[in-house]
């Protein structure tokens, strides 16, 4: 508990120490047509299991929102997630045994879904600079998660929170 005071205090005074003047910049909410953003990306997802053998798969991501307030947005986005594993035992997502192997082939296929409320900390904290490079952005979070392409879990979904 005593660190935890500590800490709290430290980030307190840090705050105090840099934040920005209240008289030294105003800004008003952007207008319905400015501050849009767009976001694309594309990776590799590597999952491992206990007892599996590591197996990879695609990921493709697009997302796209605004920013109301220098330090407030949101954004919509979607996730399309593959995946493959080798495990010694059978499951819904992989039934049939390879011979040569001795494994099941497991394939994985979801769809993710999500809104986000963002935060930019950076601009609350030290000040809007539009020549800023980096920003700490937490955002809270609301998703849908849907899986496809197993005969068990096909149109299976799931919903939850992150903050």
């Amino acid at each position: 508990m005593k660190k935890l005071t500590i800490v709290l205090s430290v980030v307190c005074a840090a705050m105090v120490l840099f934040s920005k003047d209240a008289t030294a910049q105003k800004y008003k909410a952007s207008k319905a047509n400015e501050n849009w953003f767009v976001g694309v990306g594309a990776g590799v997802n590597i999952l491992m299991d206990g007892g599996a053998k590591p197996g990879c798969g695609g990921d493709f991501e697009v997302d796209f929102g605004k920013w109301i307030l220098p330090d407030l947005g949101f954004r919509i986005g979607y996730q399309g997630i593959t995946s493959a594993l080798w495990s010694k035992s059978a499951s819904p997502f992989g039934s049939t045994l390879n011979e040569d192997k001795l494994m099941y082939n497991q394939k994985i296929n979801f769809a993710y879904v999500h809104a986000d409320l963002l935060w930019d900390f950076t601009n609350t904290v030290w000040g809007y600079k539009p020549t800023r490079v980096y920003s700490c952005i937490p955002y809270g979070h609301l998703g849908y998660f849907h899986s496809y392409g197993s005969e068990t879990f096909n149109n299976k979904g799931a919903k939850g929170q992150s903050f």
